[in-house]
């Protein structure tokens, strides 16, 4: 019964909790922009891990077709090794682009900022299609025999 009474009071706190999360809403252009920002750098980076596994699956397979050594392999471990390559220069790319962006970059200047932020979306954005491409790509090529 303790245990009933105490699960309940921490689901209703955690409702409370919960249901107090009030995000003051985007003020400025910039705010908006810098959301926008962050947005696609997250989406970006949320597929990370799966890039990582993705390369290592076709490493794996690049160091099993070697052991094979068989001919008719060759086409594909080519294929293996421009992935692997795709897969480690999006990772770099997001790397690159993270270490670059300056958070608080004309923040004094409503006009430089926005004009900032805009070339920010879009270079992020470039970075998340490089990583939903070369994802996709390794789905498509390691399935393949």
């Amino acid at each position: 019964m303790f245990y009933k009474s105490l699960l309940l009071f921490t689901f209703i706190g955690f409702l409370g909790v919960a249901s107090c999360k009030n995000e003051p809403k985007p003020k400025s252009p910039e705010d908006i922009l810098f959301k926008q920002v962050m947005r696609v750098h997250n989406e970006g980076m949320h597929k990370m891990k799966k890039l990582d596994e993705a390369k290592q699956r076709a490493q794996l397979l690049l160091d099993t077709l070697a052991g094979s050594r068989q001919s008719s392999d060759s086409a594909y471990a080519q294929q293996l090794q421009s992935l692997i390559q795709e897969l480690d220069n999006a990772s770099f790319v997001m790397g690159t682009w993270m270490k670059e962006f300056q958070y608080d970059k004309d923040r004094i200047n409503q006009e430089l900022r926005i004009k900032y932020l805009e070339s920010e979306l879009k270079k992020v954005t470039v970075v998340k299609t490089a990583i939903l491409n070369s994802l996709s790509r390794a789905d498509s090529l390691i399935r393949q025999p």
